[in-house]
C-alpha cells in the first residue's frame, strides 16, 4: 500500500515526508484551498525531490489545456482532478489521471464505471468545499471489488490506519490534515509517528521451528506467494525465519500462526526488514571462495586505489600476499569527482586483476561502476564493491543483488545509517544476503580531514543488522599518517575488518596517494592489529 501526503507547500515538509517513506506528494493548485501552493513554488520543490517520488498536481474544474501546459513546466507525474470533471475532461489530460469522487452514504458507486481507465480517489463529501474535510466516510459501503484498486482519502490518520490495512487494503492512502500542525504546514513528529505505525503493520516475519520439515516450509512459502508477496528463507541457530517482501498488508497473522510448525508471526518495526536483527538475531557470515567475513577472525582488505599498470599491480599484490593478506582491493573503473582525473584502466585493469588472482591466489575486491560493467566485473571479482556515490543507485543495487555474489556496500558521503541499511535491503530483496557493509566516513562541516570517520556507526549498525561491518579508514580521514590510529580504533569499536589503501610508492600514486599507506607503514599496522585483536575479542593471524 502506497502513501501519498497531500497539501505540500514548502520544501522542508516535502523532503521530510519523502525521507520518512512517502511514495507520492500532492500539490494543490485550487486557490480556495487552505493548502494552495503557487506554481513557481511547487516547481522549486519538485526540482529538489528524489526521482522515485510521484509528484501529483491537484486541480479543481481547471482548463484542460492549461493543466497540460503547467504540469509539463513544473515537472508533475500525475494529475488529480478533484472537481466535477467528466470522463471527456479526463481523456484530454496527457499525464496519468486520478479522478476524485466525494463520497457519502448515498453515493452511487456505479458512476465509477465511466472512469474505469483512470485511478479513482474516494474522499469524504462536503457541501461547502471540494475535499480537505478531514472527515471519514463509511468505508464498509465501498464495493469489495474496488477496495484494492482505489486511493482512499478523507480522515485517515494514525488512529485508523490499522483498520485501513486490515479491512480495506487500498492501492494508496492519501493524508493531509491529520499530519498538520496548521493548514499547509506539516507536523514532522506526526509524520514520523505515522510511518512508524505503518512500517509496523506492513512488515511481517514468520518464525518456524528449527526442525520444521521441508514440506511445511514450502507450504508457508506457497501461501505467501499466493498473496502476491515474496518469501525469503533465512536459517538461524534457533529458528528458520521467513521474511516477506511485497504488499504484506494483505497478510494476516492468523493466516500463519495456527499452522503446526510455525512458532510465531511478528510485525517488524523497521523500514528495512531482511537485513534487520528482528529478521535474524545471529550474525551473518559471508563465504567468499572458502574465506569467511563476519567472524571473530578480522578480515583485512588491502591494495591500491586503482590499477595503474600490470607491473605496478603485480608488485604490490606480491608484497601484500607475502604479508599474509588474502583480499586484494584495486579499482579498474574509477568514479572520480572531476572528469579530468584518472578514470582507471577499465577492461584492461580487470584483466590485470584476473592475472593477479591467478598468480597470487588473492580474492579480488573491485568496484562496479554501473549496470554495463556488472557482467565483466563479476567474472573477475570475488566481492563486488558499490562505492559511496552509488549507494543509492537503487537499480544498480538490484542488478548487483541478482548476481548472487558477495557485495561490499559503502556508506554514502551524506547518508545516514538507516539510508545505508535501506540500500542493503535492495540487495537482500533480490535473494542475496551476501552483503558486507562499509563505514567510510561522511561529509561534515569539519575541514581538517577529507571526511569524518563515523565510528559511532559501527556499534549502531551491529545492533540493528545481522550483516558484517568493516571500516575504510583511508577514505574516512584521507590523511595517511592518521590511517593506522583510525584503523585500530575501528577494530576497537567492533568492526569485523578493514579496507585499507596501500601503495608501494604513495607519492607516485595515480589516485588517493595522500591517504595510502606505504608497505612499511602497513606492516607496522598489521603488527599492532595482532596485539589489539585478542584484547577486543578478535583474532588475527
Amino acid at each position: 500500500m502506497k502513501i501519498k501526503i497531500c497539501g505540500i507547500t514548502n520544501i522542508e515538509d516535502a523532503l521530510f515526508s519523502s525521507n520518512a517513506g512517502a511514495d507520492a506528494l500532492g500539490f494543490i493548485f485550487y486557490k480556495k484551498s487552505k493548502r494552495f501552493v503557487e506554481y513557481e513554488k511547487a516547481k522549486e520543490i519538485i526540482a529538489l525531490l528524489p526521482e522515485r517520488i510521484i509528484k501529483i498536481g491537484v486541480f479543481v474544474n481547471e482548463d484542460n489545456d492549461f493543466i497540460n501546459k503547467i504540469s509539463a513546466e513544473i515537472g508533475l507525474n500525475e494529475i488529480q482532478l478533484h472537481g466535477d470533471e467528466s470522463q471527456a475532461d479526463a481523456s484530454k489530460i496527457k499525464l496519468p489521471v486520478i479522478k476524485a469522487f466525494r463520497v457519502d452514504d448515498e453515493f452511487d458507486y456505479s458512476v465509477l464505471d465511466e472512469f474505469k481507465d483512470y485511478s479513482i480517489l474516494l474522499d469524504s463529501k462536503s457541501n461547502a468545499e471540494y475535499g480537505g474535510t478531514g472527515l471519514t466516510f463509511n468505508w464498509e459501503l465501498i464495493p469489495k471489488v474496488l477496495k484494492k484498486n482505489i486511493i482512499l482519502a478523507g480522515g485517515i490518520s494514525i488512529n485508523n490506519i490499522e483498520k485501513v490495512y486490515k479491512n480495506i487494503t487500498p492501492y494508496m492512502v492519501d493524508l493531509s490534515s491529520s499530519l498538520e500542525s496548521e493548514p499547509g504546514k506539516k507536523d514532522h513528529y506526526k509524520i514520523e509517528q505515522f510511518f512508524t505505525k505503518v512500517n509496523g503493520l506492513a512488515n511481517m516475519l514468520i518464525l518456524m521451528k528449527h526442525e520444521s520439515s521441508r514440506e511445511a516450509i514450502e507450504f508457508v512459502k506457497a501461501r505467501i506467494i499466493d498473496h502476491g508477496c515474496i518469501p525469503h528463507e533465512i536459517l538461524g541457530e534457533l529458528n528458520i525465519a521467513i521474511g516477506i517482501t511485497g504488499p504484506t498488508n494483505v497478510l494476516r497473522e492468523e493466516d500463519f500462526i495456527f499452522l503446526e510448525e510455525v512458532n510465531d508471526v511478528i510485525r517488524l518495526t523497521k523500514k528495512y526488514k531482511l537485513v534487520s536483527r528482528q529478521m535474524k538475531s545471529e550474525d551473518t557470515v559471508i563465504f567468499v571462495d572458502g574465506k569467511l567475513v563476519g567472524t571473530r577472525e578480522l578480515t583485512i582488505i588491502a591494495g591500491p586505489c586503482s590499477v595503474e599498470s600490470k607491473d605496478k599491480v603485480f608488485e604490490i599484490a606480491e608484497l601484500l600476499a607475502e604479508s599474509g593478506i588474502q583480499f586484494f582491493r584495486a579499482g579498474a573503473y574509477k568514479p572520480r569527482s572531476s572528469p579530468y582525473y584518472f578514470q582507471g584502466l577499465k577492461d584492461e585493469g580487470l584483466q590485470y586483476l584476473d592475472d593477479v588472482k591467478k598468480q597470487f591466489g588473492l580474492k579480488i575486491v573491485t568496484e562496479v561502476l554501473n549496470q554495463k560493467t556488472i557482467g565483466s566485473v563479476a567474472e573477475v571479482a570475488d566481492i563486488l564493491q558499490i562505492g559511496a556515490r552509488n549507494m543509492q543507485n537503487f537499480s544498480l543495487l538490484e542488478d548487483v543483488g541478482k548476481t548472487g555474489k558477495p557485495v561490499l556496500l559503502k556508506r554514502g558521503i551524506s547518508a545516514s545509517v538507516e539510508d545505508l541499511l535501506l540500500s542493503a535491503e535492495y540487495i537482500a530483496a533480490q535473494q542475496n544476503m551476501n552483503i558486507i557493509l562499509c563505514e567510510r566516513g561522511i561529509r561534515t562541516f569539519e575541514t581538517s580531514s577529507r571526511n569524518t570517520l563515523d565510528l559511532n556507526s559501527v556499534p549502531v549498525i551491529k545492533k540493528n543488522t545481522h550483516l558484517p561491518i568493516i571500516v575504510d579508514p583511508s577514505h574516512g580521514c584521507g590523511i595517511s599518517e592518521n590511517v593506522p590510529n583510525m584503523a585500530l580504533a575501528s577494530i576497537a569499536a567492533g568492526a569485523h575488518g578493514l579496507l585499507v589503501e596501500v601503495h608501494q610508492n604513495p607519492n607516485e600514486a595515480y589516485s588517493d596517494g595522500q591517504q595510502s599507506l606505504s608497505m612499511e607503514s602497513f606492516k607496522e599496522l598489521l603488527k599492532k592489529i595482532k596485539q589489539l585483536a585478542p584484547i577486543v575479542d578478535k583474532e588475527f593471524s
